[in-house]
C-alpha cells in the first residue's frame, strides 16, 4: 500500500475519532441544520470511501498494492454503500408515513 493511502487511512480515523467525540454534543442541538450537515458529512464519508477504493485498485493494478488490500477497501466501499441505501430507504420510508398521516 502507497504512503499517500495510508496517509488517507489515517486521517479518515482521525475524522472517524472526532465524530464519535462530537456526538452527544451536536445531538443535544435542535434544527435541520445539523442533521442536513451530519447527512452531507455521511455522503462525504461515503464518497471518500469509493474513491479510496479506486484509488487503491488502480495501485493493485500497477503491482504497488496486493490483492488483499484491494479487496479490503472494495469491501469497505460495498459495506459503506449499503449502509448508506439503508439509512436513504428509512429516510424515504418515515416520509412516506409521514405523507400518509390523516390530518
Amino acid at each position: 500500500m502507497s504512503i499517500q493511502a495510508l496517509q488517507g487511512a489515517k486521517a479518515r480515523i482521525e475524522q472517524l475519532k472526532a465524530g464519535v467525540e462530537q456526538g452527544p454534543k451536536a445531538a443535544s442541538g435542535a434544527g435541520g441544520d445539523d442533521f442536513s450537515a451530519r447527512l452531507e458529512q455521511a455522503l462525504e464519508s461515503v464518497d471518500d470511501t469509493v474513491q479510496n477504493a479506486d484509488v487503491v485498485t488502480e495501485l493493485q493494478a500497477r503491482g504497488d498494492a496486493s490483492m488483499s488490500q484491494m479487496m479490503v477497501a472494495l469491501e469497505e466501499a460495498n459495506i459503506s454503500m449499503r449502509a448508506m441505501v439503508s439509512v436513504r430507504d428509512k429516510v424515504v420510508s418515515a416520509y412516506e408515513q409521514v405523507m400518509n398521516m390523516a390530518i
